[in-house]
């Protein structure tokens, strides 16, 4: 739940999210998984509005070959949510995908998406690790709005990642750059929006400190090309945002064991966004939470967390609070 505050004014957006995953093994080196997931948000201003409904089906699977050096993956996005919104669904989906907030079902469905990716791991030393991969997705072309029949086609979508670590003890490190790059959208075959290249570099620092004590520290830089409306009015909006803006994130993660079973893990992290062209923007927060695992069986294991975000947008004119509370199931047969 997030409380937007400007002016005198309270928006108040919140969502309950249910996610399930279903993942099986066809063999030793090929992986099936199925994901969807439920939400119901909603969006309190002056008026109440509601976007409640399953998200799409998502399938993937997964190959190692011989030596577990090379993996391959190929997935669909099965379009079974509802994709055609109302005025108010739409006014919903408007916060939900803003990126500041990260809530994690921004809208319920898209179209019929197709993803390949492969990637490679190697040893250089006996410490020393490299990997690369790249991915490529293929969005399908979808109606989204109510009474309407104008389709939105998001363009092609290319990454490629190459990360170097360290594989001693106690103390382990990564670095890691992803590029990402996107082809033009469309609007009724029309190109509309062109999304700005990304170079996220990354570095973590992960240290067993002893049996009992672990602590994970990450540090993530956005850098973003500018975004570009193609030739139609500037006042439409696309159905999908990918407005962000160069952004930094710092984040540090320290759990304690408690025997073999039991975890609590404490999360600090800050968060500073540049200009966008989001409704929010401009914008710094720092969050905090805290988590809990328990092991109850080689076969179930139970988690829980909890989170308080603070911070300010626009450049000072728009205050944020966030809360979050999550519980999770896991079974392994």
């Amino acid at each position: 739940m997030w409380k937007l505050k400007q002016s005198g004014q309270t928006r108040e957006v919140t969502q309950s999210y249910v996610p399930a995953t279903l993942s099986f093994v066809l063999n030793p080196r090929t992986n099936v998984a199925l994901a969807t997931a439920a939400g119901m948000s909603q969006l309190n201003q002056t008026v109440h509005y509601e976007l409640n409904g399953l998200s799409d089906v998502r399938f993937r699977i997964s190959h190692r070959l011989s030596g577990d050096r090379w993996f391959f993956g190929a997935g669909l996005n099965l379009p079974t949510g509802k994709n055609k919104l109302d005025a108010s669904e739409n006014a919903v989906v408007n916060l939900l995908t803003e990126n500041i907030l990260g809530f994690p079902m921004q809208r319920t469905g898209v179209g019929l998406d197709a993803e390949l990716s492969i990637a490679h791991a190697a040893n250089l030393s006996e410490k020393l690790g490299l990997g690369f991969g790249s991915n490529f997705i293929l969005p399908g072309k979808f109606e989204y709005l109510a009474n309407d029949s104008a389709k939105y086609h998001p363009g092609p979508r290319f990454n490629f990642n190459v990360m170097l670590n360290s594989i001693g003890t106690p103390v382990k490190w990564r670095v890691n750059i992803l590029a990402q790059f996107f082809a033009n959208d469309k609007l009724d075959e029309q190109n509309f929006f062109k999304q700005g290249w990304q170079l996220e570099p990354e570095a973590a620092l992960e240290w067993q400190i002893n049996r009992k004590w672990h602590a994970n520290a990450t540090v993530r830089y956005v850098h973003k090309a500018e975004n570009k409306l193609l030739g139609l009015p500037t006042n439409i909006t696309p159905p999908a945002h990918f407005y962000i803006d160069n952004s930094a994130i710092g984040s540090l993660l320290i759990d304690r064991n408690f025997g073999k079973n039991t975890a609590l893990g404490l999360q600090l992290a800050a968060q500073a966004f540049g200009k966008s062209n989001q409704q929010l923007s401009r914008a710094t927060i720092g969050r905090a939470g805290l988590r809990l695992t328990q092991k109850f069986s080689e076969h179930w294991m139970l988690g829980a967390s909890g989170g308080y975000a603070a911070g300010k947008a626009e450049a000072g004119e728009l205050s944020l609070q966030g809360y979050s509370l999550a519980l999770g199931l896991q079974a392994r047969m």
